[in-house]
């Protein structure tokens, strides 16, 4: 998707898709990625804050879709998926 190499350029990103067109991991995956290079980094020089905040339209299913695609992944403790 055109919108990776944005996001990994640190560029803000308004998308809109089709059900289905990957939009999830367009923008999962530069943050998957920035995760990925912190983690190669020796402990005292990694981030020690929130890494992102995803925010989704008000539905629990995307919420929870959102989710289990982070979760499967990356591999990663998702610390929680609160519907607003």
């Amino acid at each position: 998707m055109a919108t990776i190499p944005l996001l990994l350029g640190n560029k803000n990103v308004a998308m809109q898709s089709q059900t289905g067109s990957g939009k999830t991991l367009a923008y999962l995956l530069p943050i998957m990625a920035r995760i990925f290079a912190d983690s190669q980094l020796p402990p005292e020089e990694r981030f020690q804050d929130v890494h992102c905040l995803v925010v989704r339209p008000r539905t629990k299913p995307l919420c929870r879709s959102t989710h289990a695609v982070t979760a499967a992944v990356l591999s990663l403790k998702v610390l929680a998926c609160i519907p607003a």
